[in-house]
């Protein structure tokens, strides 16, 4: 019996050899490295279009108010997303200890958007309680997706401390168009997003103090806040709109269809 299902056995894998192989004709990704972490798995895809996501400009655009940022003295760190380990909040609690301890910037404060599971959340909690941050780390809880353009427009900074490769994070283009300067690693499809002191700043992933280090140049340069505030927003307006997106995957679907009589 064994021998007969041992046959069986090769006979499925010959067959399986024979298999021809995967074959995508038309293939969107959201981002280049998105497509090259299934090209290195073994998916054929390398010839994919990349469609990055575009947002409407106009929900984080309407109401904006000018001095809505809180006191001139202050730098307001946000960060809004999941509470997990992948996305590298404990390294943004590890550099308010570097900036607070070995920088003296005590005006700065880090604000958490985002729910997570009960057991790290808390592990956060005691992490903030032992660095004796307190006073300057809030954790806003859940915020539902049609408030955050209204949290964003009271914060400077957006942090994306990510320390696995995003494939393409939204929450960046919604910060650059809120005029809050992108701080992110450049893992994934964030690097296609944000260029180094031209349009945000980018740090090592899993480094405290390297993040501080870039916090701390925002902090005291207010010459390159306002500049790449000013980048960013026009990175998000020129290169990430909702139309632009959508006019990109209209060309694509026209490219596939073919030839058409028009009349």
């Amino acid at each position: 019996m064994k021998g007969a299902l041992s046959r069986l056995a090769l006979a499925l894998l010959a067959r399986d050899e024979q298999r021809p192989s995967l074959k995508f004709e038309h293939v969107i990704c959201v981002s280049a490295a998105t497509r090259d972490v299934l090209v290195n798995a073994g998916v054929p895809i390398s010839h994919a279009r990349i469609i990055h996501t575009g947002l409407d400009m106009k929900l984080y655009l309407n109401g904006q108010q000018p001095d809505a940022r809180g006191n001139p003295g202050e730098l307001r760190l946000l960060y809004a997303g999941r509470l997990s380990a992948d996305k590298g909040v404990e390294t943004a609690i590890q550099a308010m200890k570097h900036l607070g301890v070995e920088r003296g910037l005590d005006h700065v404060t880090l604000s958490l958007a985002g729910s997570g599971t009960t057991e790290y959340t808390n592990h956060l909690r005691h992490l903030v309680t032992r660095l004796g941050l307190e006073r300057c780390v809030t954790f806003l809880g859940w915020v539902p997706h049609e408030e955050m353009p209204r949290l964003m427009a009271g914060f400077d900074v957006l942090l994306l401390p990510s320390k696995w490769p995003e494939p393409f994070a939204r929450v960046v283009l919604e910060g650059l168009v809120s005029g809050l300067v992108v701080v992110a690693t450049p893992s994934g499809g964030t690097g296609e997003i944000i260029r180094d002191r031209e349009n945000g700043l980018l740090f090592t992933p899993d480094d405290g103090q390297d993040l501080a280090k870039k916090i701390a140049s925002l902090a005291v340069d207010k010459n390159l806040l306002e500049k790449l505030r000013n980048a960013g927003r026009k990175t998000a307006r020129e290169q990430f709109t909702l139309t632009k997106m959508l006019d990109s995957y209209e060309e694509f679907l026209e490219e596939i269809a073919g030839p058409h009589d028009k009349h």
